[in-house]
């Protein structure tokens, strides 16, 4: 799949490093919250997604994370996971 390709919904990701601009320049990087913090606690929720989102070298879009970040519980939404 298209590294351009968001591997949840299947449309652009609108991500600036796959397009070839500077890291900075990404809606990512721009973002406020912890894409990283969300998408780890939305596997969590959804562990039937893990295997097909790790072994895809892809970003997801930020209307994916928007929605990922508003259907996950309050307490799960800014909270690192501890991984000894």
């Amino acid at each position: 799949m298209s590294a351009d390709i968001c591997p949840i919904c299947q449309k652009t990701n609108q991500c600036a490093i796959s397009a070839g601009a500077a890291p900075s320049s990404c809606w990512c990087m721009q973002s406020e919250v912890s894409i990283t913090t969300i998408i780890r606690q939305y596997l969590l929720v959804n562990p039937e997604l893990t295997a097909s989102l790790a072994d895809q070298q892809q970003c997801i879009c930020a209307s994916c994370l928007s929605h990922i970040q508003h259907t996950l519980p309050p307490e799960q939404q800014d909270v690192e996971i501890y991984k000894p």
